[in-house]
């Protein structure tokens, strides 16, 4: 089985093949395209797929998009169930008036945090516009890719990082396509935060805000390029993740995209959205969560209202 992650930054797309054997996997190829503006057109994506077709030759794998930081918004949750699939039913409502869109637009999806204190709970929350899920889903298929499903790129990383170390815990950065710090213990997230890369040129307030992660861990820098090739102050040691196969520069963020689908034990099916019906099911997801609710809702208030009958025909005998 064959697939393709593809790394979505600004002035670059990015993507690597990944192909699943029986028994390990092997990279079968890895390129990238310059945009000449900004924002990514559909002729970089069709100039990106047709490059894939001349390196692995044929039909296209079906493909993974990682949708960069300033495309998501991340919540730490810690939320009254354990359970992935309950807490999936239930978390829209804990993020919904924190996010700066509507209800209706949320496309979101979670994964369990390394749970430190023996208890359990807690949940990283990834949330997105829908429309950003249709638009890209639209012009990567437009484009000539067969969009499987869209991922963030910290999930991408979290899968990069667990495929390329054997440490049981260590925490990374990624200056790749923003600036991401994550510490990653028993193949989940026990700590995670997204900074604006601009945060760099502050150097006091980027050590400020990131002394919750330096600890007894192996750190990392990912693919990309730091202002001035300076280090990120005290958390970095240089040691870059290398995806495998012999490739010039390949994106790691394109890598762990590449591994999602391959990566069950830690995603557990996670995806913000699937060409076509993955789509609509961000929006029936939101739909559920709001039936959910309202039924809940009702059940309660019929309990009370059960609760004073007894009581008043009680008081009456």
């Amino acid at each position: 089985m064959k697939r393709i992650g593809i790394s979505i930054s600004n002035r670059r797309l990015a993507a690597y093949v990944w192909e699943k054997t029986p028994f390990s996997g092997r990279g079968l190829a890895a390129c990238e395209i310059h945009c000449a503006d900004s924002s990514i057109t559909l002729e970089d994506i069709r100039s990106l797929a047709a490059r894939l077709r001349e390196l692995v030759g044929g039909n296209l794998p079906p493909a993974v998009l990682s949708i960069p930081p300033a495309e998501s918004h991340i919540r730490v949750l810690e939320l009254p169930v354990s359970d992935l699939e309950d807490a999936r039913i239930i978390h829209v409502a804990e993020i919904e008036e924190s996010l700066p869109f509507d209800g209706e637009e949320i496309a979101s999806n979670l994964l369990p945090m390394e749970n430190i204190d023996g208890g359990s709970g807690r949940f990283t929350a990834f949330a997105t516009r829908l429309s950003t899920i249709t638009r890209f889903t639209e012009l990567f298929t437009e484009g000539g890719f067969r969009v499987e499903r869209i991922v963030t790129d910290a999930v991408s990383l979290l899968c990069a990082a667990v495929a390329l170390q054997s440490e049981r815990s260590f925490s990374l950065v990624s200056v790749e396509t923003d600036l991401i710090l994550l510490t990653v213990g028993d193949h989940k997230f026990r700590k995670i935060r997204h900074f604006p890369v601009a945060l760099l040129a502050s150097p006091e307030l980027f050590h400020n805000e990131s002394q919750a992660f330096p600890e007894s861990a192996t750190h990392l820098l990912t693919a990309g390029s730091l202002p001035d090739g300076g280090p990120v102050f005290p958390l970095v040691s240089a040691s870059p993740l290398v995806p495998p196969g012999d490739f010039a520069n390949p994106s790691v963020v394109a890598f762990g995209a590449s591994l999602v689908p391959f990566s069950d034990r830690i995603t557990h099916g996670f995806s913000l959205g699937n060409s076509g019906d993955g789509v609509d099911e961000s929006g029936k997801r939101v739909a559920r969560l709001r039936f959910a609710a309202v039924a809940a809702g009702v059940s309660i208030l019929s309990c009370i209202f059960a609760l004073e009958i007894a009581r008043w025909t009680s008081a009456k005998q």
